[in-house]
């Protein structure tokens, strides 16, 4: 307890003013000043694209998109119709067939088929829709892999295109061949190589797919 420097009394420590003699023993401590408030953290805001939609969720649905499109790869994309015989074949059926047939044609015909130019064809052919086949699942599987479980968050448009060239490429053949089967379009012999409609709604789902990455991808927003 202090005493007052003025006339010597006792201050009680609660005042402010000596009880004897009115003097000020000590001045007003400033309230202690109320730690300022932290910030509240503002929410992050998701990364969005042309059509505001999130980053995370745009990637989920190009990716679903993308198996989508392996899933059309094995449903029937070409229809062989021979009157006498028949049928619909997806590309790795198709590959089998006409594997299949250039196999018999060297075993009936020997050396004259498999050194023909014919035969020569065939074989590339084969080899060449092989390939393009496992290309385009390839690509398709990396592009669904990168959406789904790898941490990259770069956009990848390989796969539709891919699936976009080989659909366009299987429409012209099919076309192609059947005029140079039928001889024309007046032929009783049309149609007998035909694309069916899974390649023309796998052509509509890449395409769909190219023009949402390109809405959706920051990158380009």
């Amino acid at each position: 307890m202090p005493f007052c420097s003025n006339c010597g009394k006792r201050v009680p420590d609660e005042s402010r003013f000596c009880p004897g003699c009115g003097t000020e023993v000590r001045s007003a401590q400033p309230a202690p000043a109320s730690p300022a408030a932290a910030p509240s953290p503002k929410k992050g805001t998701a990364k969005t694209g042309v059509l505001g939609t999130e980053v995370g969720k745009a990637r989920r649905i190009i990716g679903c998109m993308d198996v989508a499109l392996i899933v059309l790869t094995f449903f029937p994309w070409v229809k062989i119709n021979l009157y006498l015989w028949s049928g619909e074949y997806s590309l790795p059926s198709l590959i089998q067939l006409i594997g299949n047939a250039q196999s018999q044609a060297s075993s009936l015909l020997g050396s004259y088929w498999s050194g023909s130019e014919i035969g020569a064809n065939v074989t590339m052919f084969v080899v060449v829709l092989a390939l393009a086949w496992v290309g385009l699942v390839a690509s398709l599987g990396f592009d669904a892999y990168s959406y789904f479980a790898s941490g990259t968050r770069k956009f990848r448009s390989v796969g539709p295109v891919v699936a976009i060239v080989l659909a366009l490429i299987v429409l012209v053949a099919c076309f192609e061949l059947d005029v140079a089967i039928s001889g024309g379009s007046g032929s009783g012999l049309a149609g007998m190589i035909t694309a069916t409609g899974w390649v023309w709604l796998t052509l509509g789902v890449a395409a769909v797919e190219l023009i949402y990455i390109g809405a959706t991808d920051p990158a380009r927003a």
